[in-house]
């Protein structure tokens, strides 16, 4: 490093995605899309169903909606999608290979730990019992604490606020295209988990590509975070979160 160069900053917190990060709901989810979209008349295409993998559950309704042979009201459909789904992540909800490791070594740390997600209370909720996990994490936001959810940055901001961290003192893990953009949006470094789901997204911009939790660590965080840090353009403030609340 140059003579007078600014240290990289210290990494302080971690935040991770729900679906398809903390969980295996994506498969789940999938199936109950599938199931409408078969119940309507429309040929389910496997591509077309990864490309909703990380997308909002709103939007994800209203392009399922548009999939179907005959007009469909998304709020009925959006309706049915929860009335399916929520049993069925509540008894089939498993946690991801390495995920308890990897809170037990960033609580070690004593870092903060955070789970932002574009899901909704209930269904955060539903993950957080079903995996006893309660009580695990210092902050949980979800799509219902913001404006915009992801791949707006504003998820992570509020989460790296109500961690009292600022941004580029965090790290984050993501699985999909549109989570690594909110990471990114919010100067957050990214993990991305390329999952059997999710590998077929656009994880570029990403520091780090990995195949499972099981390979990532503390150590191995403290050195990705180091190195990305390390590429920051000079001088470049972080962002903060507009609310904290």
């Amino acid at each position: 490093m140059s003579a007078g160069a600014a240290d990289p900053p210290a990494l302080r917190a971690v935040v991770l995605d729900m679906d398809g990060v903390v969980v295996d709901s994506e498969p789940v989810s999938l199936e109950v899309i599938a199931e409408l979209l078969a119940e309507h008349g429309s040929p389910v295409e496997e591509d077309a169903l990864r490309a909703l993998v990380g997308v909002p559950l709103a939007t994800v309704m209203g392009r399922v909606a548009a999939m179907m042979p005959v007009p469909v009201d998304v709020a009925p459909l959006l309706a049915e999608y929860r009335r399916r789904y929520l049993p069925r992540l509540e008894a089939r909800a498993t946690a991801t290979p390495g995920l308890r490791e990897l809170i037990d070594g960033v609580r070690s740390a004593g870092w903060g730990l955070a789970m932002a997600t574009s899901s909704s209370p209930a269904e955060a909720r539903v993950v957080l019992r079903a995996l006893d996990l309660v009580g695990r994490f210092d902050v949980v936001v979800t799509a219902a604490d913001v404006a915009r959810p992801k791949p707006a940055p504003d998820l992570y901001l509020l989460a790296t606020a109500r961690l009292a961290v600022a941004p580029h003192e965090a790290i984050a893990v993501e699985d999909s295209s549109s989570g690594l953009r909110a990471a990114l949006a919010a100067r957050v470094t990214c993990v991305a988990v390329a999952t059997a789901t999710s590998r077929g997204q656009d994880h570029a911009g990403a520091a780090l590509v990995v195949s499972s939790l099981t390979e990532l660590s503390v150590d191995r965080f403290r050195l990705v975070h180091r190195e990305a840090s390390r590429s920051w353009p000079a001088g470049r403030a972080p962002l903060r979160s507009r609310s904290s609340g």
